[in-house]
């Protein structure tokens, strides 16, 4: 058995974490991390885009470290070569629910191929997980949307596409829409800060060029 997996936190560094760390409780218990504890994502988006994505996670329980890496029922794969393609099954509901989920916003295998051969995606990374799910935002035609701001209608466009979203009714628990608003909002809050900071950075490095 693997003792490490990778986990990201922001590109391309990798930092390695125990499987007892994100193993058992640590992770059942996803729906109790604070927005600022959600493993930030793809630098190349935009804020809205970007606090969207860390809000699927959320919703999906993958928000954390280990999340690329997840399995449906919380188990976990390693190496990003594919779509680890692999069912799990687990209690749902009053029913066992059985998926091949994978990754930070649990895309069915199927999903996967949908989207990452027009897309040129050669693997599963992190990074072709970001885009992939950002594919799929667009293809709901709501890309145009979060970008506008339009959370609530966002979420209503792209909720086929994932079961824990509001109003889903896929039969799996779904989050709460004001608790998803709030996290979407912090997470905003925190990439427009950055954003600010990388820009008065770029000024202050422009205007001390002799």
């Amino acid at each position: 058995m693997l003792g490490t997996i990778a986990a990201l936190s922001v590109y391309p560094e990798v930092r390695q974490i125990s499987l007892s760390a994100v193993r058992g409780t640590a992770v059942r218990v996803w729906h109790l991390l604070r927005p600022q504890d959600i493993v930030a994502t793809a630098a190349d988006l935009t804020p809205e885009v970007r606090a969207l994505l860390d809000t699927i996670a959320y919703a999906e329980g993958t928000a954390g470290e280990g999340g690329y890496q997840t399995i449906y029922s919380y188990r976990y794969f390693s190496g990003y070569a594919d779509h680890p393609r692999q069912i799990e099954c687990a209690w749902s509901s009053g029913g066992w629910l059985c998926s091949d989920a994978a990754g930070r916003y649990q895309m069915l295998s199927t999903t996967f191929d949908y989207v990452a051969e027009p897309l040129g995606l050669v693997d599963f990374s992190p990074e072709s997980q970001d885009l992939a799910a950002v594919e799929l935002i667009r293809r709901c035609g709501m890309l145009d949307a979060i970008q506008n701001g339009e959370f609530d209608r966002t979420l209503v466009g792209i909720r086929s596409e994932w079961a824990s979203l509001p109003g889903a009714g896929y039969g799996q628990p779904e989050r709460d829409l004001e608790e998803l608003r709030e996290v979407y909002e912090t997470r905003l809050a925190f990439y427009q800060r950055e954003l600010e900071r990388e820009r008065s950075a770029a000024l202050a490095e422009e205007e001390a060029q002799p």
